[in-house]
């Protein structure tokens, strides 16, 4: 078998496995449960621990999941879409379909779940491409501005 530690039916119910950074991760299955699900999740869960540790936060942040609007200061007209990944007083992680640059400058509209949406002018700390056309980036909050209408 190529996954040793993988003790399950071996009739294709693996639906996708991933190596990153040395560790193996279930992304899902398919007629799984019980035991091997609590397996997957803390797979998940070991994974995303890894993908914090590597970035070496100054202030902690966390979980928090919304969908953004962000709009580049250079570019006012154009609106993007994209969610949040974590939050802290300082910065915000998100995930996105596009490339961002080191620098760039953006309003990112926070939609939450029954007032009106908080904006915030971010500058990217980092971007890391991912799969599937998929990036992550790191922001830093520069300031807390009134909805963009």
């Amino acid at each position: 078998s190529e996954l040793p530690w993988y003790s399950g039916p071996e009739d294709g119910t693996l639906l996708n496995c991933i190596k990153k950074a040395e560790v193996t991760v279930l992304i899902g299955t398919s007629g799984q449960s019980g035991h091997f699900t609590k397996e997957v999740v803390q797979a998940l869960l070991n994974e995303d621990q890894l993908f914090s540790m590597r970035e070496k936060r100054a202030t902690s942040r966390q979980s928090f999941v919304r969908q953004v609007s962000i709009v580049y200061c250079s570019q006012p007209t154009q609106r993007r879409t994209g969610f949040t990944r974590d939050l802290s007083d300082s910065g915000i992680g998100l995930i996105h379909k596009f490339p961002v640059q080191t620098g760039d400058k953006a309003f990112v509209t926070i939609h939450r779940l029954w007032d009106a949406p908080i904006v915030l002018k971010c500058e990217a700390c980092w971007s890391s491409p991912e799969q599937q056309g998929w990036h992550t980036s790191g922001w830093s909050i520069l300031s807390v501005e009134s909805d963009l209408g």
